[in-house]
């Protein structure tokens, strides 16, 4: 549960750090540092994201569900 938790607290923390450097994109056109330190901050959120499903799938926390299997035996 814990690994789930993790993973919409990043999931929140991609979401602000794109919603801010939208902000400061806009909001402050000469200044672009603040911009690309969000957008690097959205990287490393979204790394650790991916960390995090890796880690569930493997220890079984989290399943991956799969297609549904179509029977076409039938004539």
């Amino acid at each position: 549960m814990l690994i789930k938790l993790s993973i919409v607290i990043l999931m929140i923390c991609i979401l602000v750090s794109l919603f801010r450097s939208l902000f400061f994109l806009v909001r402050e056109r000469d200044n672009s540092f603040k911009t690309v330190n969000a957008l690097k901050w959205r990287v490393f959120f979204s790394v650790l994201l991916v960390i995090m499903l890796i880690i569930g799938a493997y220890t079984g926390d989290l399943q991956p569900h799969g297609l549904p299997q179509i029977d076409n035996t039938q004539s």
